[in-house]
């Protein structure tokens, strides 16, 4: 088997302006932000056509034992295993074979045909090859709480609480 690990110093959903962040990930040490929780990040098991061509057919989560993983990483060298909300699966029965630290690294290696991997939905669909198969639909994948994060101020700029409350819109109606 073979096992690589790829690195990109850019975090994911990290996107830095002058006075607001928004994040995936919560501000663990005693840091001078605010924040405010803007929705959650969906996930779903997805590979290429090829992929599930050239393996055995996966119609249960026990059946993605031996298929080849693809694990991501965050910036902080977090491993982010797959979890399910309804399910007891022992997600290290998996044989992860790349990590990456990157969502589009990840989705470019299942597109390749390298294996399975648990990528957002919202990055998925807005894709434009559409060449992706969401594999177990109906087992859903634990989400990830998005935050805006900002300076600790008194007054909040009128164009940061516009961007935060339009994110919370969108996040509200969208099933990202």
């Amino acid at each position: 088997h073979l096992r690589q690990q790829f690195a990109v110093t850019a975090p994911e959903l990290h996107h830095e302006w002058r006075f607001i962040a928004v994040t995936s990930q919560q501000c663990r040490r005693r840091c001078h932000r605010k924040r405010r929780r803007i929705g959650d990040l969906h996930y779903g098991l997805f590979a290429s056509p090829e992929y599930l061509q050239q393996h055995a057919p996966i119609t249960t989560i026990d059946d993605l034992a031996g298929h080849s993983a693809i694990l991501f990483v965050n910036g902080q060298g977090e491993t982010r295993h797959w979890q399910w909300l309804d399910s007891s699966f022992n997600p290290k029965n998996l044989d992860y074979r790349l990590k990456i630290n990157s969502h589009f690294a990840a989705m470019d290696a299942v597109r390749m045909g390298l294996g399975i991997a648990c990528l957002p939905k919202m990055m998925v669909e807005q894709d434009s090859s559409r060449s992706l198969i969401q594999i177990l639909p109906q087992h859903p994948m634990r989400p990830t709480h998005v935050y805006a994060l900002f300076a600790e101020r008194r007054l909040m700029s009128p164009k940061v609480r516009s961007f935060i409350d339009l994110a919370v819109e969108l996040f509200a109606k969208n099933d990202y």
